[in-house]
């Protein structure tokens, strides 16, 4: 019965690890297409003036809290190795801070 509670342990851990990596490919995606959006902007910028400082600003922030979600995801998946090595499992908590 132990076994069993602990393969199902691992097996929920192995999910976490999924999902968060999953959640990194995402976030990633997202910022270079933000990267490319914030560069056609500043294009705009010098071309249609001050119109465009709004979505400069918006796009400015949003790849600030991307950067900042893959920080947190980061700092997630250090803990965990860390924790692993001294025997200590990933405690799921760090799920509710990203999602």
């Amino acid at each position: 019965m132990n076994i069993n509670f602990t393969q199902q342990k691992n097996v929920a851990l192995g999910n976490v690890i999924e999902q968060l990596e999953a959640h990194w490919s995402v976030l990633e995606a997202e910022l270079i297409e933000i990267t490319k959006d914030i560069k056609r902007t500043e294009e705009m910028k010098v071309k249609y003036g001050q119109v465009c400082e709004p979505l400069y600003s918006h796009l400015k922030e949003l790849k600030q809290k991307r950067k900042t979600q893959m920080r947190q995801i980061q700092n997630i998946m250090q803990k965990f190795d860390f924790d692993t090595q001294k025997g200590i499992t990933l405690q799921w908590w760090a799920l509710e801070m990203l999602f």
